[in-house]
């Protein structure tokens, strides 16, 4: 059995496999049913269907991989933890020209039995 430490890496590592092969359902899956995503610009998205709906559009007009991933702090209590990292993302501009812009990230995972979901995920950018 996994430390909670290497589970919450673990469904890190799923997401961004996950990611690259365009599976927002499985994305989604990953996430508690009411949890909710706050992102810089967009409305607030609440359960897995409006997760799975932002992104499934994201992986149809950003690339599909996130880059230079640095894990910078894990919180871990009993059944919440805090993760804090950093990626790149590129995306296309609305003038068509591809830009590569660090996001600063935030997630609080809550233990679903022996699992592990996000509840929160709050990202900005420029990191």
């Amino acid at each position: 059995m996994r430390s909670t430490h290497d589970e919450i890496i673990h469904r890190c590592d799923q997401m961004l496999a996950f990611y690259a092969a365009g599976d927002a359902a499985s994305m989604a899956n990953i996430y508690t049913a009411d949890a909710e995503f706050l992102a810089p610009g967009m409305p607030r998205f609440v359960g897995r269907p409006g997760i799975q709906k932002f992104w499934q559009s994201a992986m149809d007009t950003v690339s599909r991989n996130f880059e230079n991933l640095e894990h910078k702090a894990l919180k871990i209590y009993d059944d919440v933890c805090i993760q804090v990292f950093t990626f790149d993302m590129t995306f296309p501009r609305s003038s068509g020209e591809m830009h590569t812009q660090t996001i600063k990230n935030v997630l609080t995972w809550e233990r679903d039995g022996d699992d592990w979901l996000i509840n929160l995920d709050v990202w900005n950018s420029p990191a």
